[in-house]
């Protein structure tokens, strides 16, 4: 009897790619029966995915998009990936994602819809005030409260939003939106150092020590989004896909801003690309997005 008479080498219509055999008594078929897959270690020991609390506790069970065989550059990229979360700040907290994109590609949107799936109290940290704003970037924010439901806290943090955020009570939110960390970098670009605002030349240990004191503030936003254990997500923009600035703080900008994006992305569950207004997830976790 052929392999394919006994039903050897078939695939179940429903699950297709997968392995089946066919289990028979006397040579008569009873039932299509999955061979059972080999398990993926602690995620599938506790029946759940831990959410960002186990990996910011180093944890590397997760799957690392994209899924690679590990030989090679996709080797490479995955180790890098794992080494990246063995950084990621200690303590307990919950899934985190990303959403970025460039002007006017609906990622402010998007984040807000997102955040308002995980409950109807979102809090809204804002990194732009309107204090000291021209008029057309007031025009701005006016549309961002405009869009924010009524039960959302507007939380204002130009400089620390997690000093700010520690003083605020978890058990009242359902979630947290920060909005942006773009405009967050630029801030603490121009603390850094009286010599990098409007340096016509930025020297290379100026540079250095600039962006290692804004990683630094980064790490800090990143212990307290966890800290928090409320659902984020933190808004920020793909400023490296144009011209490159012609001067000298633009260029040290994109670059901070850049090594920024690439830090949250590392230890966030999911990460949004925004194209006209289209979300592409270039990263989806284990961990599901509430609501």
């Amino acid at each position: 009897m052929s392999g394919t008479a006994c039903g050897i080498g078939r695939t179940s219509p429903r699950f297709p790619g997968t392995a089946f055999r066919l289990a028979a008594a006397g040579g008569a078929p009873r039932r299509w029966r999955a061979a059972r897959p080999r398990s993926s270690g602690a995620h599938n020991r506790n029946g759940t995915e831990r959410g960002i609390r186990g990996r910011l506790m180093g944890s590397d069970h997760r799957r690392v998009w994209p899924h690679t065989v590990d030989d090679g550059a996709g080797g490479a990229a995955r180790r890098k990936a794992r080494a990246a979360e063995q950084l990621r700040p200690k303590g307990a907290g919950d899934v985190l994602t990303l959403v970025t994109g460039g002007v006017r590609s609906g990622k402010s949107a998007y984040a807000e819809t997102l955040a308002g799936r995980a409950g109807p109290r979102v809090l809204y940290i804002a990194t732009l005030p309107a204090e000291g704003s021209d008029e057309e970037m007031r025009a701005r924010i006016d549309a961002h409260r405009q869009r924010r439901p009524p039960a959302w806290t507007t939380l204002e943090a130009a400089a620390d939003p997690g000093g700010a955020l520690r003083g605020v009570q978890a058990q009242d939110h359902d979630a947290v939106l920060l909005d942006c960390l773009t405009v967050l970098t630029g801030t603490w670009l121009w603390q850094a150092d009286p010599l990098v605002a409007g340096a016509t030349v930025v020297p290379a240990d100026v540079a250095a020590s600039t962006e290692a004191m804004i990683m630094g503030r980064a790490n800090r936003l990143l212990a307290a989004l966890a800290a928090f254990g409320r659902p984020a997500v933190v808004v920020t923009s793909e400023v490296g896909s144009g011209v490159v600035p012609p001067y000298p703080l633009g260029r040290l900008f994109q670059d901070v801003l850049g090594r920024c994006n690439q830090r949250f992305a590392a230890v966030a569950d999911h990460v949004y690309l925004l194209v006209a207004g289209l979300p592409v997830c270039i990263k989806r976790g284990t961990a599901p997005w509430p609501g």
